[in-house]
């Protein structure tokens, strides 16, 4: 199956001819207007050509003469020619939205490894950075930074509560905002920052902003003025 291809399709205009009939003889033929067009997975795209000719509104065939095309004849299908090729607008649209679904979920974190800060939340491979056997079946996990210690190069952060065994994995439970809440993280852990630069360490960041939302919580709970 392509999804590019070729296609015909015919559009009725409003008046009927008065002057030729088709060789059935029962009924007037109507002029129409062929439009080959291109499509994308079957949706049009755009027009390659125009051809006016007659159609029998009985029998259905296609036959000369053919008449000259008036504007008049389609005023009544101007929004059918016009919606007919919105298709690229449709693709468009859908390569806007994932677009933006992918920029969300693997932003460029280049300045977050260069510049970290309190919150931001780091993606490790928790196996390969500790060590430990027994993060070898689920290595990947989120890890929240609590402090920066710069006189010494360290980075000190708390992990999610689980891991995952895919990379996966760790942008589902991001996506999910499980690193919304403090209680689901448990452990800590301290890093040397240059691990941040460390792509097989380090496989993402990410950087939140709840503190509005916090203290919105906070008022509706009565626990600030």
């Amino acid at each position: 199956m392509f999804f590019v291809n070729i296609k015909n399709d015919y559009v009725l205009g409003d008046k009927y001819s008065e002057s030729s009939t088709c060789e059935c003889k029962t009924q007037p033929t109507r002029k129409t207007l062929i439009i080959r067009y291109l499509t994308f997975a079957d949706l049009p795209i755009f027009p390659i050509n125009f051809k006016s000719t007659h159609l029998c509104t009985s029998c259905g065939c296609v036959y000369s003469p053919i008449p000259k095309i008036n504007s008049n004849d389609w005023r009544n299908n101007k929004f059918n020619l016009a919606s007919k090729f919105s298709g690229w607008l449709i693709i468009l649209l859908a390569m806007y939205i994932v677009g933006n679904f992918i920029a969300e979920i693997n932003p460029d974190d280049t300045g977050f490894r260069h510049e970290p800060r309190v919150g931001d939340l780091v993606f490790i491979n928790y196996h390969l950075m500790s060590r430990k056997d027994r993060y070898f079946s689920h290595p990947y996990i989120i890890a929240k930074i609590t402090g920066l210690d710069a006189e010494n190069n360290e980075v000190n952060a708390t992990l999610l509560k689980w891991s995952n065994s895919t990379e996966s994995g760790v942008i589902k439970d991001y996506l999910s905002q499980q690193d919304k809440y403090d209680s689901n993280f448990s452990f800590p852990i301290t890093f040397d920052s240059s691990a941040l630069d460390n792509k097989s360490l380090v496989f993402g960041m990410r950087r939140r902003n709840f503190d509005g939302e916090f203290n919105s919580l906070q008022k509706r709970l009565k626990f600030t003025d």
